[in-house]
């Protein structure tokens, strides 16, 4: 089949990218022909007049270094998203989608007035008649009052031909919606496995034999925690790589795309994060971390349900005696496997025999 993901593919971040990336792979491993719908980045927090002024405010209270990232960051992401398979509703080609998949990621997050705005989109309505299915979407912390209120959205719910989400609360909300229970599925990231990854990884990444603390970690750090991570990197002998954020007290912090990222994560001796896709990606890689996403539910979730709840860490624990324990990733692949089995099927399924 022809195929036409609809999500946010192009945004500077290194989840929503490998989300999108991960479900292409997929859907092209079934043997369908895979695009992205175009979407245009003009008035989007990526813009790069929004870079520009990103980097001019860091450059204004003397974070040059901060300030240079942004701007290596925008190149970085504007080189990747040139060579990703788009289709423009103009061409040819759109003519063809035999299906639109939507999702993953937050884009039924209608309290964002970017995803309200373009709801007809991310919805469907406004696309053509053909299948149409969703794959772990989510509405975030959207309640349903607001589904519930808008006529457009309420129909185009109701006109999907088969609906996972990736949350308890977008499940309520369609199930409020539709009368029917929606497929829960794993995020797509969580569909290919740690060797398909490794494709990603540039051949000359210069730190693949050297010893590291990969921090990724995006919430402000306090001088406690701060304290506690040069202990570890005294205690290791490691070098710490701040990635995604500008530390100037870490060793390095290189800028900030998707396929540094994972090689990064793949090399790294300790992983600390409080990120969600922090998180799966530590899994995934079999890394020793530490997860201070405590008070994110959808990190918690996560990593009760594959038991490795002693990962996360709260402000004041040691950090130190934490990393003394490996962790034990038997049952947890175990657990991502029947995941993952799971989440196919339901593709399989919902694109019928052509895929």
């Amino acid at each position: 089949m022809k195929i036409a993901i609809v999500t946010v593919y192009n945004t500077e971040n290194c989840g929503s990218f490998l989300q999108a990336y991960a479900l292409r792979r997929t859907l092209e491993k079934l043997g369908n022909e895979v695009y992205f719908l175009y979407r245009d980045l003009r008035d989007t927090s990526n813009s790069l007049k929004n870079s520009l002024k990103s980097s001019l405010i860091k450059m204004a209270k003397f974070n040059f270094g901060y300030a240079a990232n942004v701007l290596k960051m925008h190149n970085n992401y504007n080189r990747i998203n040139k060579k990703q398979p788009v289709v423009h509703r103009s061409s040819e080609l759109f003519d063809e989608i035999e299906c639109f998949v939507f999702g993953s990621d937050t884009i039924w997050n209608f309290n964002s007035q970017y995803f309200y705005n373009n709801r007809e989109t991310y919805l469907g309505s406004n696309l053509p008649d053909v299948k149409k299915i969703t794959y772990a979407v989510s509405a975030a912390n959207t309640p349903y009052k607001v589904f519930e209120k808008d006529d457009t959205i309420k129909s185009a719910v109701n006109n999907l031909d088969f609906i996972s989400v990736r949350d308890d609360s977008t499940k309520d909300i369609v199930e409020k919606l539709t009368g029917a229970e929606p497929y829960m599925v794993c995020d797509p990231t969580l569909l290919l496995d740690e060797k398909e990854y490794d494709e990603m990884i540039p051949s000359d990444f210069a730190m693949k034999n050297q010893k590291y603390i990969l921090l990724y970690h995006f919430s402000d750090i306090s001088q406690k925690k701060k304290e506690q991570i040069l202990q570890l990197k005294k205690q290791t002998g490691c070098k710490i790589v701040s990635f995604g954020e500008y530390r100037s007290w870490c060793d390095y912090n290189p800028a900030y795309e998707p396929y540094s990222f994972i090689a990064y994560m793949k090399y790294a001796q300790y992983v600390i994060t409080d990120t969600f896709h922090g998180t799966i990606f530590s899994v995934l890689f079999h890394k020793n971390f530490i997860d201070y996403g405590v008070k994110k539910l959808k990190i918690t979730d996560f990593i009760s349900q594959i038991g490795l709840m002693e990962t996360l860490t709260e402000e004041n624990d040691l950090i130190v005696d934490k990393f003394k324990e490996s962790l034990d990733y038997k049952k947890v692949d175990e657990v991502i496997m029947q995941l993952r089995s799971k989440s196919l099927n339901y593709i399989k399924n919902a694109l019928g025999e052509n895929c």
